[in-house]
């Protein structure tokens, strides 16, 4: 039948073996036939972890998350933002996904978030990380919350700081050769 890949969900174990406080994990995937809108409704997202069994059912936090990407002014989204958002992370995961050219968190499929309830803050969860395809393009995929991000100027400058300290390093082509180099010599 061919080569298969399994890719388990992110869940509080997760969670657990980053050292992290329990707390509520979203996912929001939409099928293509779906009307739904992921950032507009909060029926859209699946809760898949939560800290307490209080917690089970609420969504408070998705909803407010939610009402500030849809329809909070500039200036509310902004201060929403560096309160209960953390930048560096979403910053992080975008310049992943701007260096290796990942297509895989759109508006529709693949967002996992953690909301950090001892921080009162919002993380993405990596997740879906395939793309690897060069393309003039800088986003390959944008999301409602992506774009209402890059309004704040400090967003882009981490973002863009991430990008460039992966290409003069780690991500960078002479590192990734050097690796590849090793890798064939192992296999041969």
């Amino acid at each position: 039948l061919g080569l298969f890949r399994l890719l388990g969900q992110p869940d509080e174990s997760v969670l657990r073996l980053n050292r992290r406080f329990p707390g509520n994990i979203y996912s929001g995937n939409l099928p293509r036939s779906s009307r739904s809108n992921l950032w507009r409704e909060v029926g859209a997202w699946k809760k898949v972890a939560w800290m307490n069994e209080a917690e089970k059912e609420s969504h408070e936090d998705l909803e407010l998350l939610l009402k500030n990407v849809s329809s909070a002014s500039v200036r509310e989204f902004a201060a929403y933002a560096r309160r209960h958002i953390d930048l560096r992370a979403f910053a992080t995961m975008e310049a992943l996904d701007v260096i290796f050219g990942v297509e895989e968190h759109d508006a529709r499929q693949n967002q996992k978030f953690y909301f950090d309830p001892y921080r009162g803050r919002w993380e993405p969860m990596v997740w879906a990380m395939r793309g690897f395809r060069h393309r003039p393009e800088l986003n390959l995929c944008e999301t409602p919350l992506g774009l209402r991000l890059k309004l704040l100027p400090e967003y882009l400058t981490l973002r863009n700081r991430f990008i460039l300290s992966l290409i003069d390093g780690p991500a960078g082509l002479p590192r990734l050769r050097e690796q590849a180099v090793k890798l064939y010599r192992k296999l041969a």
